[in-house]
């Protein structure tokens, strides 16, 4: 190939990507604009976008991805609004059909069939009828249950602030039962050290296709037929927070719908946080004792480790010690312009305080930080990266002595040392839920005002105390650029906590 042909191909190959970026962006549109003016459910468009999202070309797919879940069904489900409940459930429905009948939706074809889901009709009756479901069971029967299964949120935040509360609430009310997470490997990090939690490995692939997205659903099946082998009818229950592995329970885990429950946390009516809300539904099914609540339970040598590391920055440094976490979870919406991150920091080294600050996820993450570092060590700052053992950064006294640690290590180990901290500072992320959980004072940034019930519905909950700051209270401008009094806003907070920052 010629160097002008080579050209050509790539700029081809650049002009229909940009034309697939567009008509995506034009099917959520014109199907939002339709159901908003009309109410009517319009199927061309999301035809349209299940075309893309499954094309055989990564790029064209990509875009696909993105209309039908960013632009489409994700602000659906952040409004938390109960008639658009009805609406996802046609969407997925009409997207479920669409795959199953691809040559590569084969597996997903024969689970339905399985399920006796044949129609698109079947599928929403199916999910309405679980949804209104408010039958729950007695003290007599609950002691009878020997396995309770939960599939993930799939989410780290979401695992803390729903999935975590369901445990508690279960083994309240389950005193015989053991329970069974179904979903990602991190999840054993957030529940090791608790004897009656195991965790079951089905991945979602959040970054996948939307084949290997709805791929996830018959491997979770499949999980569930070998945990409930050999049980009764009445020695286990299925119980969905709400999760992306059933897409949000639209397709079910067991044939017996009487042994499965399905929390509707975006259509749940109530006032508060999810956490509160999903406490509350669970206690109006189930014998709950008690008032059930977010927690962690790391596993006894992570805990350790981290605690190691904390009394090592007490040992060699004075003043209090601050867990700083701009992570957004691949989420834009989610972070305020960098300059509120460079200020915040300096302020806080400017009081005498250490920082603990996470490196972040992704390259564009670890990128933004190593800026802050820079400025940082510009300005005179010590800087130390803790080691993937942090036992090795413990016995590093030039470390310890540090003014800023950078820590880079797995959520278990980050939720450790998190646990010694005076207080967290972050974004609408899965540190600041984890905070409140451990009872680590946190202060919680929103930047996301796109819905209004965002910040109400993903406020941390947990016996420690919690600050909510709605930067668009503080003279947010839309774009993620904020007064400068936002970060006197943060530091008022943290003059608040026990410790008096």
């Amino acid at each position: 190939m010629n160097r002008d042909s080579h050209h050509a191909t790539r700029d081809g190959s650049a002009g229909q990507e940009t034309g697939a970026e567009t008509a995506a962006a034009e099917s959520a549109a014109r199907f939002r604009s339709h159901f908003e003016s009309t109410g009517e459910y319009l199927r061309e468009p999301v035809a349209e976008l299940c075309g893309l999202a499954t094309s055989a070309d990564p790029l064209l797919s990509e875009h696909g991805i993105r209309g039908l879940f960013e632009l489409l069904i994700e602000p659906l489900c952040d409004a938390f609004a109960p008639e658009y409940c009805r609406l996802y459930d046609r969407i997925i429905a009409q997207i479920v059909q669409h795959v199953r009948e691809l040559p590569a939706g084969g597996d997903l074809h024969a689970t339905l069939n399985r399920f006796g889901l044949t129609t698109e009709q079947e599928l929403t009756e199916r999910k309405n009828r679980i949804a209104r479901r408010t039958d729950g069971l007695v003290q007599a029967e609950a002691g009878k249950v020997k396995r309770a299964l939960i599939p993930s949120r799939v989410t780290i935040g979401a695992d803390i602030a729903v999935t975590s509360v369901f445990l508690d609430g279960l083994k309240r009310a389950l005193p015989n039962a053991e329970m069974v997470v179904l979903g990602p490997t991190v999840a054993r990090e957030l529940w090791a050290g608790d004897s009656r939690v195991r965790v079951v490995e089905v991945e979602y692939g959040r970054g996948g296709g939307l084949i290997q997205r709805l791929g996830a659903w018959p491997a979770t099946v499949a999980a569930v037929d070998g945990e409930i082998a050999g049980l009764g009818a009445h020695e286990y229950l299925v119980v969905d927070p709400d999760s992306r592995l059933t897409q949000l329970g639209s397709l079910p885990l067991t044939e017996d719908e009487s042994r499965s429950w399905f929390f509707e946390s975006r259509g749940y009516q109530g006032q508060g946080a999810l956490s509160c809300l999903a406490a509350g539904w669970l206690a109006e099914r189930f014998p709950v004792q008690g008032q059930p609540g977010p927690y962690l339970a790391l596993a006894e040598a992570t805990a350790d480790e981290g605690g190691r590391l904390l009394d090592a920055l007490r040992r060699n440094r004075s003043g209090s010690v601050v867990f700083l976490h701009f992570g957004v979870g691949g989420n834009e919406k989610k972070r305020l312009a960098e300059p509120f991150e460079s200020n915040l920091l300096a302020a806080l080294l400017g009081r005498g305080v250490t920082v603990i600050l996470a490196r972040g996820v992704g390259a564009g993450e670890a990128a933004r930080t190593e800026r802050h570092l820079a400025d940082m060590t510009a300005d005179g700052r010590r800087v130390a990266r803790l080691t993937a053992a942090i036992g090795d950064s413990v016995a590093n006294t030039s470390a310890t002595s540090a003014d800023i640690l950078l820590f880079e290590g797995s959520f278990g180990l980050m939720a450790a040392t998190l646990a010694g901290c005076d207080a967290y500072v972050g974004y609408d992320s899965a540190g600041q839920h984890a905070a409140a959980a451990l009872a680590v004072p946190a202060i919680d940034v929103f930047a996301d005002e796109s819905t209004p019930r965002i910040a109400e519905r993903w406020r941390p909950e947990g016996p420690g105390p919690v600050w909510v700051i709605r930067a668009w209270d503080e003279g947010g401008d839309g774009t993620g650029v904020v007064s400068a009094g936002l970060v006197d806003r943060v530091l008022a907070c943290l003059a608040e906590t026990p410790g008096g920052l």
